[in-house]
């Protein structure tokens, strides 16, 4: 039984890495350029669905990064 909450615990903290790393990415994609000039998104007309189509690219960019390597 003892073994099983380990397994639980330890499951629990993976993920918890996992969503922090995904933070930090996107944040890093967040404030490189050319995202973090304001130019940038006042440009497009269409802000509302420029604004989701850049954070689900920014968000798959985030997510690739986290990714282990692949093996030989």
């Amino acid at each position: 039984m003892v073994g099983a909450r380990a397994r639980r615990e330890s499951k629990g903290k993976g993920l918890l890495v996992v969503w922090e790393g995904l933070r930090a990415n996107l944040l890093g994609s967040y404030l490189s350029d050319p995202v973090n000039d304001m130019s940038f998104f006042e440009g497009c007309s269409r802000s509302g669905p420029f604004k989701k189509l850049l954070f689900g690219l920014c968000f798959f960019h985030a997510f690739v990064q986290r990714l282990p390597p692949a093996p030989p």
